[in-house]
């Protein structure tokens, strides 16, 4: 299982959201809805939102393309409500990704996070 499995959809979505952008040095705000960034120069000022990518497809489609994660859904695949979300590795001895949820989003952006090596903050 997934160390992401049990982290709430703000803590994906801030993590998703930190990757995609490369917040790696930036401070999250305080309500934890953007991340921000002082450049070199004093008037420097960099934001970047949190963005819902387990709840808009919008946000979340384009990484889902991009990296080529599958979506199953329960119905097709007697899967007890929960949809599967997975990464195929056709290369030998490399491990596939997968991961359940009833949100697809959620289950498609655990499955992105475990992709680029992203471990949740314990």
């Amino acid at each position: 299982m997934s160390k992401w499995q049990d982290k709430s959809n703000e803590e994906i979505n801030i993590a998703v959201t930190g990757h995609v952008h490369n917040c790696k040095d930036w401070e999250l705000s305080a309500d934890r809805l953007r991340f921000y960034h002082h450049g070199n120069d004093v008037s420097q000022f960099f934001e970047i939102h949190v963005l819902d990518y387990c709840g808009n497809w919008a946000f979340a489609g384009p990484l889902i393309q991009e990296c080529e994660i599958h979506l199953i859904d329960p119905t097709s695949a007697g899967l007890d409500g929960e949809w599967s979300a997975s990464k195929f590795y056709p290369e030998f001895g490399k491990d596939d990704i997968e991961a359940d949820d009833e949100n697809p989003l959620r289950a498609a952006m655990i499955v992105y996070l475990e992709i680029n090596g992203v471990q949740p903050n314990e």
